[in-house]
């Protein structure tokens, strides 16, 4: 399993869907064009991994009947916010908007590919900032577009002061992924005990610099979202002109 899988519907690569490992995730954030709501479904071909995967989003929810295993103690409420296991169910009027919008979704897809083209042909280039080219026959969800910030290229500028400017000057879209970190930086993967202390497992715990690649990335990422409205283009100019602005006036933010 891969945490945030549910993020890559609908992907596509080379016109199949993508699928992570022996068990696969679907679900629909609120705040996207296909929306169903915070919920989803987690379906595998094994049995075993069925059940344990319902175990865990009971734990997560809340509905496990063992005190010492109840996230809404105190011990346990750090692991609320990785978002583990809390996106598993979708309630009926969710699924019936979602399946009403399934017809529409290549077209919001096709309008966030174009708009997504325009943000990274117009910051390519622009110091600062790196876009990632997408290979042959890759369809994106467009969760969001992640760019690459380098302070080399600004001065040594940090991105805590490079995302501030971003915000002052109205772009306030522009995010930093805070929960989609590394699996090593949640708790509970730093402490497994917390939900699980008789796991077979459970002694496997991760610290920071575990993962100094992916760490770096995330260190790094500043994203936006992918707009999918004609009228969104006018939007989507606003933040391009934002970065360019603070790009060519980084020296002023040292």
């Amino acid at each position: 399993m891969r945490r945030g899988g549910h993020r890559r519907h609908p992907a596509r690569l080379r016109r199949r869907p993508v699928r992570l490992g022996t068990a696969d995730q679907g679900s629909g954030p609120a705040a996207r064009p296909g929306r169903r709501g915070r919920g989803g479904a987690a379906p595998s071909a094994r049995a075993r991994l069925d059940r344990e995967i319902d175990y865990f989003c009971r734990v997560l929810d809340g509905q496990q009947a063992g005190q010492d295993q109840d996230p809404r103690r105190p011990s346990a409420r750090a692991v609320r916010g990785h978002g583990a296991g809390l996106k598993l169910r979708i309630h009926p009027l969710a699924a019936a908007i979602a399946h009403d919008q399934l017809p529409r979704l290549d077209g919001y897809l096709a309008s966030q590919a174009e708009i997504a083209r325009y943000i990274t042909g117009q910051l390519a280039g622009i110091p600062g900032l790196t876009v990632t080219e997408l290979p042959d026959g890759v369809i994106p969800s467009w969760y969001g577009l992640a760019l690459t910030c380098r302070p080399d290229e600004l001065g040594d500028l940090l991105i805590e002061r490079f995302h501030q400017a971003l915000a002052a000057e109205g772009a306030t879209e522009f995010n930093r992924p805070g929960s989609t970190c590394p699996m090593n930086q949640l708790p509970l993967y730093q402490h497994p005990t917390m939900l699980f202390p008789g796991h077979p497992h459970s002694h496997r715990r991760y610290e920071r610099g575990d993962f100094p690649v992916a760490e770096h990335a995330h260190a790094h990422t500043i994203k936006l979202p992918v707009w999918h409205r004609e009228q969104d283009l006018e939007v989507a100019e606003q933040y391009v002109r934002a970065a360019v602005k603070i790009s060519d006036h980084h020296k002023e933010l040292q």
